[in-house]
């Protein structure tokens, strides 16, 4: 039937030469098969110009989709195996709730009946009376007694707990919390040493610091401590899954343990922790970053994820871990609000973002106190420094964290910053220099700006020429994306973080900031490795690249240098003709001149069509006093020069070529520049797949970019018919395929591609240049990884000899040179493995 058939779909192709609509059916897509794998001509296929990525065993046809295959079968082959064992699992799991026949207490020489088992103890201990209550002293096991047929959880009546021996002691009920619930322990107090102090002595965690009369488990409270930082679960939800774990069977002896953990216990536990390990490594920055001499490359970013209820109340003291990763807030907000620096006009902003414009930085909703957190995070992804926001992400912010991070570095380091809107925040940049004390230190001079890869395809394709990090020098193969990746890990606080007070919402941020930094730094020797075998692809695969391209496009009969790539690499900038020559504003006294003679001229012949209409006196009246004001000013010119010029006049037609040669010049220097963005873009989608989101943000690019070029086609057709003179030199209409093919012989006008200038055509060297840049980048890469392998390797020597110098202190306590001696074991450990890793590259 007619109506069951379905329309085709109108597909939009992007080309080179414009946007192209291609009709076709409904059908299914199959993926097409090369020649060679089809016929089994492998051995005759042709050398591609790419690097060889795979030996020749791989050109060799083989079954398609083999390893998804292999997948499935393994994948049907375990379930079926779950199925078959499925009922014998079910019924070993039925008879582990049974007393086995004949056994018997697992103490020696005890023939007693069997009335307990503990599977805290393991898995086959069977217990008289007796020989459990002996066994189960000072532990906070939960066996299980058989009685009626089943068993049932129980505690044991145990002895009283005790710190040390002391005379002047007291005996308290204590509800000690593990994860099989809670149990009452008599515990021996004494004036000897607070009560916190017993507990802690006792492997307890108090739950206040006077008087406790409720404990926790050390093992529960590290479970607590990791389930936070790591997998983001907040303490309701921890106290919740406890009581699940807790035997059912057993009378709840805590009741309203979340509150008695957000009454700070929770809290002051992981600030202890964090004084352990700070007394341990005392030294918090990264170990791969130079902090005395090199340059520190590290990224810029705020996340208004981590938002702030105001209804949550304020703090009556500061956090606990100070400024480890937060900075006084305080000075924060005193120099943003008194950074009124204004940006210029925002016309010549490459994008339109919203963070850093200030007309876009208020606060959404007054109901939010705090509403994000701007922080830096070093190219290891280890993070720097942080502090919240208090409105819109500013400039000022970027300026006051750049400032303190210089204080922390030497003046031999240089800052390399990857940030969104670094285009924006260098031009700030400058006017805050220009407008610093005398006693204050510019900040640009040690600082170079770059936008992170994948932010920089948000930006006009001129700004990714001029930020992209595999443009600017110094950065390497730093992507700046490791900031993204550290707000990925503290976006899920959110939930957790929004209704604390701004103290111990700084605490939580921080103690999950020291975890990551923890995490980061033990797997950052394998990340160094990883990072050296890339660069070493990279470097391998651009070479062979640019060997093949330079060959290809050979200038006479030699192949194209690099070094001459290189000298185009500095001729980009200047091959752009300054905005001021190619607009005319900087227009001589003789053009001014012409160009209001030749307003005149075209008013008195409308004024003459104008006067013999009817209706028209109006109009005509007003054109009469324009032509009257020209005509003065033309009289103030001739005083100075002489007679008028006439309107065939040799003179004037001569004027007026030269200006609308600059005006034709101009406008096809707009259309040249929109071109080559588009094509660049182009060039740049072909590297991704149509479904990633990279290309996605691209292909938006290149549709704004064409509807831009469309328009300015349409706009130079139209000057171009009420331009009075001709030229030779340059075209009097283009067609928009015409100004979409960057090797068009059209742009030879402009003296951009000329054949005297250069044999290759410019959207080739941007090509080669790019090349280079890859080159140079991995090259970069590779001396920078050498440099912080050997500056991890002297980390972990300086660390390990502290150890030993305060291993020599007599001040310290014997538990504290205990703990030294395991960290110089650790330590000790760590280095091996850096030079093991390291070994075959700064060797």
């Amino acid at each position: 039937m007619e109506g069951t058939l379905k329309k085709p779909r109108r597909l939009t192709k992007v080309e080179l030469v414009g946007r192209r609509v291609v009709s076709t059916p409904r059908r299914r897509r199959r993926r097409p098969r090369p020649f060679h794998k089809v016929f089994g001509t492998g051995h005759l296929k042709a050398v591609s110009s790419e690097p060889a990525t795979s030996s020749h065993q791989d050109d060799l046809p083989r079954p398609r989709y083999s390893q998804t295959g292999r997948y499935r079968a393994k994948r049907k082959s375990t379930e079926s195996a779950w199925a078959r064992g499925r009922e014998s699992i079910l019924d070993a799991i039925f008879r582990n709730y049974e007393m086995p026949n004949g056994v018997t207490c697992t103490s020696r020489e005890c023939s007693n009946p069997v009335t307990y088992r503990c599977l805290d103890c393991g898995h086959n201990t069977y217990l008289c009376t007796e020989h459990c209550i002996e066994t189960h002293q000072q532990k906070l096991h939960v066996p299980e007694m058989w009685k009626d047929g089943c068993f049932h959880s129980t505690f044991i009546e145990q002895d009283v707990w005790k710190s040390h021996q002391c005379s002047s002691g007291n005996f308290r009920n204590v509800s000690v919390v593990d994860s099989k619930g809670g149990n009452i322990q008599f515990v021996l107090f004494c004036s000897c040493e607070s009560n916190a102090v017993t507990l802690v002595r006792l492997h307890l965690w108090p739950a206040s610091p006077v008087r406790p009369i409720v404990a926790f488990s050390w093992d529960l409270m590290k479970w607590f401590y990791f389930m936070f930082v790591e997998c983001h679960v907040p303490v309701r939800n921890l106290c919740q899954a406890l009581s699940w774990l807790s035997p059912r069977g057993l009378q709840k002896q805590v009741k309203g343990l979340y509150t008695i953990m957000a009454m700070d216990t929770f809290s002051e536990f992981r600030f202890i922790q964090e004084q352990v390990d700070k007394f341990l490594t005392p030294r918090s920055s990264c170990p791969a970053c130079p902090m005395v001499k090199g340059k520190l490359i590290f990224s810029l970013d705020g996340i208004f994820g981590l938002k702030r209820w105001k209804k949550s109340g304020t703090s009556a003291n500061p956090p606990r871990h100070g400024t480890e990763f937060f900075l006084n807030q305080v000075d924060v907000d005193n120099f943003v609000e008194n950074h009124g620096v204004k940006t210029g006009n925002k016309s010549h902003d490459c994008s339109s973002f919203q963070a850093g414009d200030l007309l876009r930085s208020k606060v959404k909703t007054a109901l939010v106190d705090e509403t994000g957190v701007f922080g830096a995070v070093c190219r290891h992804e280890v993070p720097l420094k942080f502090f919240s926001l208090k409105s819109g992400e500013k400039l000022g912010n970027a300026v006051f964290l750049l400032k303190h991070i210089l204080s922390m570095v030497e003046k031999e380091v240089k800052l390399f910053v990857l940030y969104d809107i670094a285009c924006k925040l260098e031009s700030h940049l400058k006017i805050v220099d220009n407008s610093v004390a005398a006693d204050d230190e510019p900040i640009l001079p040690r600082v170079t700006l770059a936008v992170p890869a994948f932010h920089v395809y948000g930006h006009k394709p001129s700004c990714q020429m001029k930020y992209s990090p595999r443009r600017v020098s110094g950065f390497a193969l730093s992507d700046g994306e490791q900031v993204e990746r550290l707000w990925s890990f503290l976006r899920r606080f959110a939930s957790i973080t929004k209704e604390m007070t701004p103290s111990n919402r700084v605490d939580a941020l921080t103690d999950a900031l020291i975890h990551y930094r923890r995490r980061i730094i033990r797997n950052l020797p394998d990340l160094l490795v990883h990072r050296y075998n890339r660069a070493v692809t990279s470097l391998e695969a651009s070479e062979q690249e640019l060997k093949d391209a330079t060959k290809s496009c050979q200038k006479g009969q030699n192949a194209i240098s690099v070094e001459e790539i290189q000298q185009w690499s500095l001729q980009q900038e200047s091959e752009r003709l300054p905005p001021s020559s190619a607009s005319g504003v900087d227009l001589s006294t003789e053009e001014q001149y012409v160009l209001k003679l030749k307003a005149f001229y075209e008013m008195s012949k409308e004024m003459e069509n104008s006067a013999s209409q009817d209706g028209m006196l109006f109009q005509t009246q007003l054109l009469f006093r324009r032509i009257k004001r020209l005509d003065e000013e033309l009289q103030v010119f001739e005083g100075q020069r002489g007679q008028r010029w006439g309107e065939g006049s040799l003179e004037f037609l001569k004027a007026l070529q030269t200006i609308e040669d600059r005006s034709r010049k101009s406008a096809l220097s707009k259309i040249h520049t929109m071109s080559v963005d588009r094509w660049f873009l182009i060039q740049l989608k072909k590297r991704y797949a149509d479904g990633q989101a990279i290309a996605q943000r691209l292909c938006k690019q290149i549709s704004s970019v064409g509807t831009k070029l469309k328009r300015e086609v349409e706009k130079f057709n139209a000057d171009m018919v009420h331009l009075v003179t001709s030229s030779s030199h340059f075209p009097s209409e283009v067609t928009f395929q015409q100004v979409c093919d960057v090797t068009s012989s059209l742009w030879n006008c402009l003296g951009v591609d000329a054949v005297q200038q250069c044999h290759v055509p410019r959207h080739v060297r941007n090509q080669l240049v790019d090349i280079v840049h890859k080159v140079n980048h991995s090259k970069d890469e590779l001396n920078l990884l050498k440099e912080e392998m050997l500056r991890m390797v002297t980390f972990f020597q300086e660390e390990l000899r502290q150890v030993h110098d305060r291993l020599k202190e007599f001040a310290i306590g014997t538990g504290q040179h205990c703990l030294l001696k395991q960290k110089c074991s650790i330590t000790y450990t760590s280095l091996e493995y850096c030079r093991k890793s390291f070994g075959s590259i700064i060797d």
